[in-house]
């Protein structure tokens, strides 16, 4: 039994090629981190949940603040363009655990700004 690397696959010799790309090319691959950061005054003096939404990909981040989970899945469902299943497994995790990861979000890097992310600083 031979074990090969995911992201190759066999043509039937001993010869491996990489699958074909399928990503956009001006789209930056990354992972979406939400956190509940607190409670922000809502309408009516309602309370509502208080997230950031954090892109990190290639050594850059974008971060935004959401209030309450309306916002939060307009921005995951039609902003980001996320399947229903992911957002509502991580919004799930999220009001568990108080912290949700979305792997493999792709956005453009300029469509970021659009969408109301700010480019945030990091630290390494």
């Amino acid at each position: 039994m031979s074990l090969q690397h995911p992201g190759l696959r066999t043509n039937g010799q001993q010869l491996n090629q990489p699958l074909p790309q399928t990503k956009h090319p001006n789209c930056m691959e990354s992972y979406a981190h939400i956190v509940a950061v607190g409670v922000a005054d809502g309408t009516y003096d309602q309370k509502v949940p208080e997230y950031q939404i954090t892109l990190n990909a290639g050594g850059a981040s974008w971060a935004r603040t959401l209030e309450g989970d309306g916002e939060l899945l307009s921005f995951l469902e039609a902003s980001l363009a996320l399947r229903k299943d992911l957002v509502d497994a991580a919004v799930r995790k999220l009001h568990e655990t108080g912290h949700a990861t979305i792997p493999a979000v792709e956005i453009a890097e300029s469509e970021a700004p659009a969408l109301g992310l700010q480019k945030a600083p990091i630290d390494f």
